[in-house]
Parts: C-alpha cells; sequence; structure tokens
C-alpha cells in the first residue's frame, strides 16, 4: 500500500515476547537487515510502529539503533515497567487470588527474570529497557528521540476503565504516553504528538476493549509517515 513494504516480525516467544528484552531487540535488528538486504532496501526510508507492547518494541528500537526510522509510531504501548510492575503488584493485592489478572503475573515475573529483581533492587536495569520512565531525572532513553517524529496513539476513557477492569489512571498507558510526549516536547521535539481519541476502542460494534487498532485512522497515519523526511 502506497509503496511501504510492510513487515511483521514474529520473534522468539511469539505473542509473549516482551519487546524491550535485549533477545526480541536483537532479532528485531536481525530480521529488518535481512529484509533490507534481500530487497536491496539500502538507503531507503523506513518506519517502526506497533500495537501495545509491539508499540514499546518499536520504540525501543529506535531509540538504539545505529540507524534511526525516519518515524515511529505507537498504540498504547506500556513504556514505563517500573510504573507497569507497581501497577500489576498493586492489581493482585487488590484482586482476590482466584481473579488476579494472568497477564499480571506472566509480567511480573518475566520482568524480574529480564531485570534481575524487582524496581526497589534493580531500578537502573527497569531504566534500561524502558522506553520512557517516570522518576528517571537524566533522561537518558527519550534524549535518544529527540530528533525523531513521533507518534502514540490512546484512548484514555477512565470511566470504561474504572466499571469494566476496577483499574484507575495508575493502571493505564496513557499516563506514561502524555508524560513523555510532554518531556520530548520540552527537549525540543516539536514533531513528537500524543493523539487521542473517544469511543473508538472496540474489536466490533458492540463489543469494547481497552485498546485496539481501531483508535487508528489508517489513511491518516500513512500520509503522516509519507509526510516525513
Amino acid at each position: 500500500m502506497n509503496g511501504i513494504l510492510t513487515i511483521i516480525p514474529t520473534f522468539q516467544d511469539e505473542i509473549l515476547s516482551l519487546g524491550v528484552d535485549s533477545l526480541s531487540q536483537q532479532t528485531f535488528d536481525k530480521i529488518l537487515k535481512d529484509v533490507t538486504s534481500k530487497h536491496k532496501l539500502i538507503d531507503q526510508n523506513f518506519y517502526v510502529g506497533g500495537f501495545s507492547i509491539g508499540g514499546s518494541c518499536a520504540i525501543k528500537y529506535a531509540q538504539n539503533s545505529n540507524i534511526k526510522p525516519i518515524a515511529v509510531f505507537a498504540i498504547d504501548p506500556p513504556l514505563d515497567f517500573e510504573r507497569f510492575y507497581n501497577s500489576a503488584k498493586r492489581d493482585i493485592r487488590l484482586s482476590k487470588e482466584s481473579v488476579a489478572s494472568q497477564e499480571n503475573i506472566y509480567m511480573i515475573d518475566r520482568l524480574e527474570k529480564e531485570t534481575g529483581g524487582n524496581p526497589l533492587t534493580h531500578l537502573a536495569q527497569y531504566y534500561n529497557i524502558s522506553p520512557y520512565s517516570f522518576t528517571d531525572t537524566t533522561q537518558t532513553e527519550i534524549k535518544k528521540l529527540i530528533n525523531v517524529p513521533l507518534r502514540i496513539y490512546t484512548e484514555p476513557d477512565i470511566n470504561w476503565w474504572l466499571k469494566q477492569r476496577g483499574a484507575d489512571f495508575t493502571s493505564m498507558n496513557a499516563t506514561e504516553c502524555s508524560a513523555m510526549i510532554n518531556e520530548l516536547n520540552r527537549l525540543g521535539n516539536q514533531n513528537a504528538e500524543l493523539i487521542t481519541t473517544e469511543n473508538k476502542g472496540y474489536r466490533k460494534p458492540d463489543n469494547r476493549t481497552s485498546a485496539f487498532l481501531g483508535i487508528v485512522d489508517n489513511d491518516e497515519i500513512i500520509k503522516w509517515l509519507l509526510m516525513q523526511k
């Protein structure tokens, strides 16, 4: 579409991939280099983007790759894994054992495995894997994106979260998405944007979900990507 070759990578952990871990990042880099070589795409513009943890993966790749993408987009990505860890712990504490989120249980175990511990004991490691960290006053990771066009999409429907998931702003990716864009703007990146939507987070017309690809206007984002230089 529009002359854009689209690559949808599959990592070693498939749907359980953390995306921001070193092995996933290395695999992503290898896939992109293989495709670039196979299709003779050297010196062509390229963009990275993704949904949820895929968006986290894309932003982390843009931060650490030697060759920066022309632009990056992410759809409701978790960005601050210190926040994510503490939020998941709180959610489990507030839930009955029988209804505790299996995703939260898995993510806590996975983050402890990747970092060597929890944020209290291994905060530097959480800063390292997080595309954005609210408590990192050095702004080390986001400074790598000062010159990279970035769009983050989110639908912060707090009342839906409260009623349907028993969650609040501390559990939502929208909080850190807005904080990251704010800090990038203050650092001088005026091409970093937060796009918020209303009543678009549906899988089907009658099936609301906390986040979904449907919040993005496909034609509009392709137009935005092609405008970047």
